[in-house]
């Protein structure tokens, strides 16, 4: 029986070394299915991309606070990011050819499409996902001023590297192993185009949890080397290594404060009272 999965097909545009469906057996929707082959028609399935921040702007490269953090709100904190998906586009151009109307199209010019990377995070206290956002932004340029990282004692080129931070988007497969991985993207030159509203409001019996939908800026690169750059990234995590079925609770017992209250008193109470015989002969 031929093989379900195929190595080393690179040929067709799909990752190094990863297993590529043996399509010409397990095309299901011919003549009629092909039981033997069902494995190599299974659908792939996209989880959640990981974000793995790259670069913070160096900006900040004295107060590294702020890049940890901004590092942790993209990879830990954000829970719906978007606007980082994109495709690959061929132009055209026609030319009349016959005298029916009809054009003849030929390939003119090809493009990836733009992208515009949106995180919404859960805003939590001391009011922290806007309040940064604010200062990412006032850094780049004070409103009051119009100066630019007026923070630093000496001043530096104004430049992306300064401003901007880079992160990579990582979409493995199900397994999550870092030899499948289904592709690997760079986002760059990204800062935030806006804080989002504060949301004060005064709304009498009303209050409400806040979360902010924040836009940034981003240029995307993507080829063969930002894939096998991702495989590397993604085999120094090894995120396989968590193993949940083992991740402590926080508590290791019953709290000594109410320890004989509820069901352990019951327990004790029973006991006291001789209803803790056995029954056996």
């Amino acid at each position: 029986m031929a093989e379900q999965f195929l190595n080393n097909k690179s040929v067709f545009g799909t990752p190094k070394d990863v297993p590529v469906a043996n399509l010409l057996e397990g095309s299901q929707l011919g003549v009629g299915y092909q039981a033997k082959y069902f494995d190599a028609s299974t659908p792939l399935v996209f989880p959640p991309a990981a974000i793995i921040v790259l670069q913070t702007p160096q900006m900040w490269k004295d107060i590294p606070e702020l890049g940890y953090w901004l590092k942790v709100m993209m990879e830990c904190h954000a829970k719906d990011v978007s606007g980082i998906d994109f495709s690959y586009n061929l132009a055209s151009q026609g030319q009349p050819v016959g005298h029916d109307g009809q054009e003849m199209a030929t390939p003119t010019k090809a493009t990836r499409s733009a992208v515009s990377p949106t995180f919404v995070y859960p805003e939590v206290g001391g009011n922290l996902i806007w309040n940064f956002h604010r200062r990412w932004i006032t850094d780049i340029q004070n409103p009051d001023t119009n100066a630019s990282m007026e923070f630093l004692d000496t001043p530096v080129p104004y430049s992306m590297s300064q401003y901007a931070a880079t992160f990579m988007a990582i979409q493995f497969d199900p397994s999550s192993h870092h030899t499948m991985i289904t592709d690997a993207m760079i986002y760059t030159n990204v800062y935030p185009q806006s804080t989002t509203d504060l949301g004060a409001q005064r709304q009498i019996g009303q209050s409400k949890i806040m979360e902010r939908s924040i836009t940034y800026n981003g240029y995307l690169i993507h080829n063969n080397q930002t894939r096998e750059l991702g495989r590397t990234i993604a085999a120094e995590m090894d995120i396989r290594r968590a193993k949940y079925l083992y991740a402590p609770a926080n508590v290791d017992g019953i709290d000594g404060k109410i320890a004989d209250a509820g069901i352990g008193k019951d327990i004790e109470a029973i006991l006291a009272s001789g209803g803790g015989q056995s029954w056996e002969a």
